[in-house]
């Protein structure tokens, strides 16, 4: 791994903004771009890397399954999206593919518009890897001075499950997704020779409990592949106050508050959101009662 730093951004064809992390990487809050000249093997294999992202999230779409948040280099070989003898380059490195959303400038033309927009309307990402960085920067300068601008209660375009139709849902939905999206780069570089990476802001993390329950587990618990999860759950943060009673016997409806469960589940309001999304173990967490459901919640995948 020595020698060998870097983060870059790319456009998928479905307006998709993906990260591809080799370590050892670093990134801050606000994403820290280190291309160096020891980066041949995967600038030969960028256009590659891109359009096999595109076919994975393309066919995830189209069957209706959610995104993971990230998928390795590895899974995509395995799953025939990227040729297998080019990912042998990488043998050596771990080379994961974050998926980062919808994309800010998608954000920004919904908040602004006031009204859904089609992503192929956008314009593209260019096609200089050394330009992404200034663009992907740009755009979330410009994403941010929209949403600051505008008022949280008016009513805008979005794709909420729960009818939500605010700003106040976009300011949610991007000020999760950075949040742990970041958690997932320095999680990586953990991974090899870095520190542990930081807590997600605990402000940040109870939105983004809250976004998980009540936007995307109805969703994930629907599909047909998902067996087994049953009982009810209480989650609770030691933090500060939070609590959520789930009930994964009625495709988990939820309520906001402090209530007996068959599993009751006690962590920072960081740890409960990492949990949720699955990147960190049960282990990180005080469990009482029944453990089942635990052991089969990595099968609720966004």
């Amino acid at each position: 791994m020595k020698g060998i730093r870097f983060t870059i951004a790319v456009c998928l064809g479905v307006a998709l903004i993906a990260s591809i992390v080799l370590l050892p990487a670093y990134f801050h809050d606000r994403v820290r771009w280190d291309l160096t000249s020891t980066t041949d093997a995967l600038r030969k294999s960028f256009n590659q890397i891109r359009e096999a992202s595109e076919s994975f999230s393309r066919d995830h779409k189209g069957r209706g399954s959610p995104l993971p948040a990230t998928v390795s280099l590895r899974d995509l070989a395995a799953a025939g999206y990227f040729p297998s003898g080019e990912a042998k380059a990488f043998k050596r490195h771990e080379v994961l593919v974050t998926i980062i959303g919808s994309g800010e400038t998608w954000m920004a033309a919904v908040v602004t518009s006031r009204e859904r927009v089609s992503r192929r309307a956008l314009d593209p990402a260019p096609e200089d890897v050394a330009d992404l960085p200034s663009w992907y920067d740009a755009n979330l300068e410009r994403t941010l001075e929209v949403l600051v601008s505008a008022d949280p209660q008016s009513q805008t375009w979005t794709f909420a499950s729960s009818d939500d139709r605010r700003v106040a849902w976009w300011i949610r939905r991007l000020a999760v997704e950075v949040a742990i999206h970041r958690w997932d780069a320095e999680d990586a570089v953990a991974a090899d020779v870095g520190p542990a990476p930081r807590s997600l802001d605990g402000d940040v993390a109870a939105a983004g409990v809250e976004e998980f329950i009540t936007e995307f587990l109805p969703g994930l618990m629907s599909q047909e592949a998902v067996e087994g999860l049953s009982g009810t759950l209480h989650l609770h943060a030691d933090d500060q106050s939070m609590d959520w009673w789930i009930d994964l016997n009625n495709a988990g409806t939820s309520v906001h508050q402090h209530a007996k469960a068959d599993t009751a589940i006690r962590g920072t309001r960081s740890e409960l959101l990492l949990w949720l999304t699955n990147r960190c173990p049960s282990d990180t967490l005080d469990v009482f009662g029944r453990r089942e459901s635990l052991d089969l919640w990595a099968q609720l995948r966004r």
